[in-house]
């Protein structure tokens, strides 16, 4: 054996630690819970995010609009899974971009039913995908075309969490991560009414200037 096999490097020995330190942290990092979660939630995540995108581009609806939908879903207090579901459920309820559509609605969510169970075998009802949407709720908030205020409608807590399941059975995911509790969405209601107050006020100025250039 040579001089040199028996006296590694700085740099040898360096490299084999830091291979040996970076199997060591796999190891570790695979025997958790957590890593079995992480790996289920991705598995969900694919799936959802597939059958929301499929189902946009069937409908010919504004991609741009998912692609910022699918980036706030990190942020949502329902949890990232939840969140997404509750995306397709409401695109489902109106699946339009022009009103003067409306009329084909009816047919649109037929459509959307079938490409969900033939295209990614997704059995799930008109019934449970309109039970999610109003058991959702929503934060209180301006109407952008009228200004008007649009008073919150407080989640259907556990009837949301059983909706979100049985969707996920129905849809082969492993596993979802709804955290909504009324504690939450209270405190995310006052947030909610804080930017309302800000908009108003923003709204109010902005006409008191537009009459006073009217007046000049």
């Amino acid at each position: 054996m040579s001089k040199a096999a028996n006296n590694p490097t700085f740099e040898e020995r360096l490299a084999q630690a830091k291979e040996e330190a970076n199997g060591n942290m796999r190891d570790t990092r695979l025997k958790s819970d957590t890593a079995i979660d992480y790996e289920l939630k991705k598995v969900s995540q694919s799936i959802i995010i597939s059958a929301l995108q499929g189902t946009y581009e069937m409908l010919g609806l504004d991609d741009e609009k998912l692609d910022f939908s699918i980036k706030m879903a990190r942020r949502s207090e329902y949890g990232r899974i939840s969140e997404l579901i509750t995306s397709l459920a409401k695109v489902y309820n109106w699946p339009i971009e022009d009103v003067s559509e409306i009329k084909e609605i009816d047919q649109l969510q037929e459509d959307i039913l079938q490409y969900l169970q033939t295209d990614h075998n997704i059995t799930v009802t008109h019934d449970l995908l309109m039970d999610i949407k109003e058991a959702k709720g929503f934060h209180t908030f301006l109407a952008r075309d009228t200004y008007e205020l649009q008073e919150a409608q407080e989640p259907e807590y556990d009837e949301l969490g059983f909706y979100l399941r049985t969707f996920a059975e129905y849809a082969g995911m492993p596993i979802i991560d709804y955290k909504l509790t009324p504690v939450t969405w209270s405190r995310n209601e006052r947030k909610a009414l804080a930017k309302v107050q800000t908009e108003q006020d923003a709204a109010e100025l902005a006409l008191a200037k537009h009459k006073e250039l009217e007046t000049a």
